[in-house]
């Protein structure tokens, strides 16, 4: 999955899945060259943006996630099954550890 990035600029059309626009200026958030004329904007600097544009780029985060998990769906489910296989394998391993702790 490549990176995303956030870029501010004036509106303009764009093909950007993920855009928003309050009249003043306008968001693109892309793993894609950033139209000309805009800006990136540093992720430490994510923290100004306001409460309906966090909300924004949070459900676009969201989205992006989700798609990824679908698209590799079967590689998730196998790395959850063998976290599972072995925390169950340490959990049993603790368990008998506790059991001769005890019976000594």
């Amino acid at each position: 999955m490549e990176k995303y990035s956030l870029y501010i600029g004036h509106f303009c059309r764009t093909n950007d899945m993920y855009s928003f626009y309050n009249g003043k200026y306008m968001l693109i958030y892309t793993d894609q060259k950033a139209p000309v004329g805009f800006i990136k904007i540093p992720l430490e600097k994510e923290k100004n943006i306001t409460p309906d544009e966090r909300a924004w780029l949070l459900s676009c985060k969201m989205e992006i996630n989700r798609k990824a998990m679908k698209e590799a769906e079967e590689e998730y489910s196998d790395i959850l099954n063998s976290f599972v296989n072995l925390l169950e394998e340490e959990l049993q391993k603790a368990s008998k550890g506790v059991k001769e702790n005890n019976e000594s």
